[in-house]
């Protein structure tokens, strides 16, 4: 079966773009623009093969969000929910104690942004066939 890839990501001109290399590569994604959109889905994201996700991502609704709110959210599937489901991080952050915060929380990779579609494959693929040993 192919990879399912949920990917929580707010700006659709980059999600656009990247993601159509994939789906053709035969990836199933399933895009949620808001942590919001991604708490009513919990179980979809716990049976995925891979979440990605953007440190900066916009909790849904009007108000404001923390800056960090990818973290805080990823942070809550690990501990509130026991969702353990393999993630990698695509963002523009680059502070270190994101990064480490973000390795301590199981991140097996965190990509730059922005980023070529193939370098975005590429690192996607070399995450799954770890996971498959």
């Amino acid at each position: 079966m192919n990879p399912h890839i949920v990917w929580i990501e707010d700006d659709v001109d980059i999600i656009g773009p990247v993601v159509e290399p994939l789906e053709e590569a035969g990836y199933r994604i399933t895009r949620m623009t808001s942590i919001r959109s991604a708490r009513a889905q919990l179980e979809t994201i716990r049976r995925a093969d891979l979440l990605l996700l953007d440190v900066i991502a916009p909790l849904g609704g009007n108000g404001p969000y923390p800056r960090y709110a990818g973290v805080q959210f990823l942070r809550e599937l690990r501990q509130e929910h026991g969702i353990t489901t393999p993630a990698v991080v695509f963002t523009v952050v680059i502070r270190p104690e994101v990064h480490q915060e973000l390795r301590e929380l199981g991140v097996l990779d965190i990509i730059g942004k922005p980023t070529l579609p193939s370098k975005l494959q590429e690192r996607i693929e070399r995450v799954l066939a770890s996971l498959r040993g």
